[in-house]
């Protein structure tokens, strides 16, 4: 027997696993996890397949939507993506997204607040990790208005935070001075807040058509250039100058180091390449700037994908869904080109889809040649070159098929890509700044900035447009 208890309001999914571990005096984390797959009828033969934020949703007597959408950082890590945009955050199918980024933060280290800390106890009897204190940029309690803690250790979320307190580094006051009345960084926080709300994704395409839509009517460069026209305005300079420099190192650090008037792929690339996302927080940067308020940007991103619908060039149509094209895949034995006919949609779109899915084509119905060498490959364990003799077909065509089959794991390799490294030249991404990285590397920004003929901006002269 287990001893289980409901998650508290806000309360990090890494945090619940903590004091369920604790609740049961298991001392390792795998041992936990093993003990509570076992305690919930999970079949020894199942448990990779099941993840630990299904685990714990279902401890918690929650779906796994709600549990993710209240208990995780997915709404946020998700809600623009380019890897099953029509699927909601963990949903049936998204095991991938939950594997990868279920108990992940976004930011390098955890944050508490010592006020919550004491009002957690008080109310609750324990105190817990909070959801609100962990999104990007927020460096302050917004229900206290005080400055918060961050604790630098890789275990810190399994533990109450008020082992923590005493622990952990104050961000310091002046923080809150000099940036609670930031228009453009109140802005980023309430538009983070908006797409923190999100029970789907919304798609890249469509984000990043609104997105220059906009960034033209300000007279923004709207394509790649490697030697962008004399005097045209980029979006990552207009971000750039937008938002105090020792702020904006806490949350998108090469930003400020680079030169004026040259092109940052991962922020101007938000307006020019629609099929490749981009970490929440860029998009979240660059509407903090494009648009006058946070609700303006919000009701703009979301114009037409209420209710799973899209904007068609030719009106509105209904996104069909996941499940059909897996019926309509097994009633037409994998055939691509029946598929599309029965879901009247183009070859092209219907391949597109299902190749999403890890569906490849079969190329004919039962057991043709490419289902036979796919057999013998995946389900009879042989190599690729034995697979395909079997099948009669040329190794050549088995791995294409096998590259099918995989293309919904190379979506959540991109996806990972997005949130760990740059989109350009395979440089490594530079993890955003703790807040006394931050002041203490200004110096090193403004010898950076003055190089390429800059003008650093501090906290205190920060744009509030």
């Amino acid at each position: 027997m287990l001893a289980i208890s409901a998650p508290l309001p806000d309360e990090l999914s890494r945090s619940f696993l903590g004091r369920l571990m604790r609740m049961n005096g298991v001392a390792g984390e795998k041992d936990m996890i093993e003990r509570l797959a076992s305690f919930l009828g999970v079949a020894e033969r199942d448990r990779r397949k099941v993840t630990v934020t299904e685990l714990l949703s279902m401890a918690a007597r929650m779906g796994p939507e709600n549990f993710v959408c209240q208990h995780t950082l997915i709404p946020l890590r998700r809600s623009i993506t380019s890897y099953l945009p029509d699927l909601a955050h963990g949903a049936p199918g998204s095991q991938g997204v939950l594997f990868l980024s279920g108990q992940r933060l976004i930011r390098p280290i955890p944050y508490l607040c010592a006020d919550c800390v004491r009002a957690d106890v008080d109310r609750f009897g324990i105190s817990y990790w909070h959801r609100e204190h962990q999104l990007p940029g927020v460096l302050w309690c917004a229900r206290h208005r005080t400055p918060l803690r961050y604790a630098d250790a890789e275990d810190a979320l399994l533990w109450p935070t008020s082992q923590w307190v005493g622990d952990s580094r104050e961000v310091g006051a002046e923080w809150f001075n000099e940036l609670n009345e930031h228009k453009v960084v109140r802005r980023f926080h309430a538009i983070i807040d908006g797409l923190m709300d999100t029970h789907r994704p919304y798609p890249v395409p469509h984000v990043s058509a609104r997105l220059r839509q906009k960034a033209r009517a300000h007279g923004l460069l709207t394509y790649s250039s490697s030697k962008p026209p004399r005097g045209a305005r980029l979006l990552s300079d207009v971000v750039r100058d937008g938002f105090p420099h020792d702020w904006l190192s806490t949350v998108f650090p090469e930003l400020v180091a680079k030169a004026p008037e040259a092109q940052l792929v991962q922020m101007d690339g938000v307006l020019y390449l629609p099929n490749s996302s981009a970490p929440a927080t860029v998009y979240a940067l660059a509407c903090s700037v494009l648009y006058d308020s946070a609700d303006e940007a919000l009701t703009d991103i979301a114009t037409g994908m209420q209710q799973g619908m899209v904007i068609a060039s030719g009106g509105r149509r209904s996104k069909v869904s996941d499940e059909v094209y897996r019926s309509a895949y097994l009633v037409h034995g994998g055939v691509y080109r029946e598929v599309a006919r029965q879901i009247s949609v183009t070859p092209q779109s219907a391949a597109k889809r299902l190749q999403q899915l890890g569906l490849p084509d079969l190329k004919e119905r039962g057991w043709g040649p490419i289902r036979r060498a796919l057999f013998a490959f995946f389900v009879s364990g042989m190599r690729l070159e034995e697979a395909a003799r079997i099948g009669g077909i040329s190794a050549e065509t088995l791995e294409a098929a096998i590259r099918q089959a995989g293309a919904g794991f190379v979506g959540v390799l991109r996806e990972m890509d997005a949130t760990t490294s740059c989109r350009s030249a395979g440089k490594p991404r530079v993890q955003p700044l703790s807040p006394h990285q931050a002041k203490s590397a200004s110096e090193s920004w403004q010898v950076i900035a003055s190089l390429s003929g800059a003008t650093k901006r501090s906290c205190k002269s920060g744009i509030e447009g």
